[in-house]
């Protein structure tokens, strides 16, 4: 029988896992990350960040069809995630998944319409599947709401690649 002070501990070890599968992703250390987010969500599935973490280091790993299973889970716990939702769709995206990257990120764009990162993405879906007025327009608008939102400038020299390759 399991004490109030083995509850605990347990709990707090979770945490900690959880803290240090963290700090390993925003590290870029996926392969370190994974053992402690992999308990994590074992142990508590109804976690969506952990979700969440767990398939930004599956798709670190390269892993993509593992982080569009994470992604799901986590979007399946809060539907409106918009970091899954773009991550969902950059991962259907590598997969070569376009009409499924394609509804992802409307789907994000329908929460967050000027998330300047899925609209870039929108308009790499769309230049992939030969739409390329359209994906022109994407990437100005891209421009436009990561100007709003202030975006570091590697965001506006990503759109002008973006840009270049389509012209």
């Amino acid at each position: 029988q399991a004490t109030m002070k083995d509850k605990i501990t347990a709990e707090v070890s979770l945490r900690i896992r959880f803290i240090l599968g963290k700090a390993y992703l925003i590290q870029g250390k996926f392969q370190d990350a994974m053992p402690h987010l992999e308990i994590v969500t074992e142990r508590i599935p109804g976690l969506m960040m952990a979700q969440y973490c767990y398939g930004l280091a599956q798709a670190g790993l390269g892993k993509f069809e593992s982080a569009i299973a994470a992604y799901q889970r986590a979007l399946a716990l809060d539907p409106h995630h918009v970091p899954s939702l773009l991550n969902l769709a950059i991962a259907y995206f590598k997969n070569d998944m376009l009409d499924e990257a394609q509804q992802t990120a409307q789907q994000a764009l329908a929460v967050m319409p000027d998330h300047a990162e899925v609209i870039d993405l929108y308009g790499m879906i769309l230049m992939q599947k030969g739409q390329f007025e359209d994906a022109a327009a994407q990437f100005q608008q891209a421009e436009q709401a990561g100007q709003q939102a202030k975006l570091p400038e590697k965001f506006f020299q990503q759109v002008r690649l973006h840009k270049a390759i389509l012209f």
